[in-house]
């Protein structure tokens, strides 16, 4: 039988049922209240502590085995009628009902972490396989970029090479964005700081400008400060 590692709450209700026994024993008349302390004391310890199936089976023989002989002996001895002897039966009910819901709740608590632990396994898999594509990628388009620049100073055909570039530049964008999902989870992913509105729009117009061959015209800016990630924000601005 698996042994019971007792703690001090079971330490102490194992003094405190013996106590209660004792009072059956010697307070005959008196002792449906040591009885029902025992078994509601049991019953709301294995709440807190849910045992295993062989010493929760072996702490309720004991319990039935001894308030059961001294209820007997006093139905024998004729201080207590004999339907007392019903309450052993009655209070067994109780307990086994509290075992039942208390393994209920622990199976579903197990349950519950199983699925966590799932859910974190899979999103870290996913991070890691978002952080893996996007460096793979990353390399190739690179590479490509630094032979289509010397293409270009070595006067090859201008046109097709912007074009190149152009759509290296969106693979590029895209690589930036499987990136930025790889790393939104973690608690360090923004840095917070101040940003001032109107210096922050200027270098943001300034950047555009230089990349999209497009008529920009930076229109009233907005004057104050905003609390936020400003690298991260000109990533969103990117994508729009």
């Amino acid at each position: 039988m698996p042994r019971l590692r007792l703690t001090g709450l079971e330490l102490a209700w194992g003094a405190f049922a013996v106590a209660n026994l004792v009072a059956m024993a010697v307070w005959e008349a008196w002792e449906t209240i040591p009885f029902h302390f025992i078994w509601v004391s049991l019953t709301l310890l294995y709440g807190f502590r849910v045992w295993r199936v062989g010493p929760m089976l072996g702490v309720l023989g004991f319990v039935i085995v001894s308030t059961g002989s001294l209820i007997l002996y006093d139905v024998h001895v004729g201080s207590q009628l004999g339907g007392e002897l019903t309450e052993v039966p009655l209070m067994s009910a109780m307990f086994l009902a509290m075992v039942w819901h208390a393994r209920r709740r622990q199976a579903a608590l197990r349950e519950v972490e199983q699925l966590a632990d799932a859910r974190a396994a899979l999103l870290a898999s996913q991070e890691q396989f978002l952080h893996d594509a996007s460096h793979e990628l990353r390399t190739p388009v690179t590479i490509a970029r630094g032979h289509l620049e010397v293409l270009r100073r070595s006067g090859a055909s201008a046109g097709e090479i912007d074009v190149a570039l152009d759509e290296l530049g969106r693979i590029e964008r895209i690589v930036e964005r499987l990136l930025l999902l790889a790393k939104a989870d973690r608690p360090d992913f923004l840095a917070l700081t101040e940003i001032e509105l109107e210096a922050f729009l200027e270098d943001v117009f300034m950047r555009f400008a230089e990349v999209a061959p497009r008529r920009w015209r930076l229109g009233e800016l907005a004057r104050g400060t905003l609390t936020a990630d400003a690298e991260q924000l000109r990533i969103a601005l990117d994508a729009l």
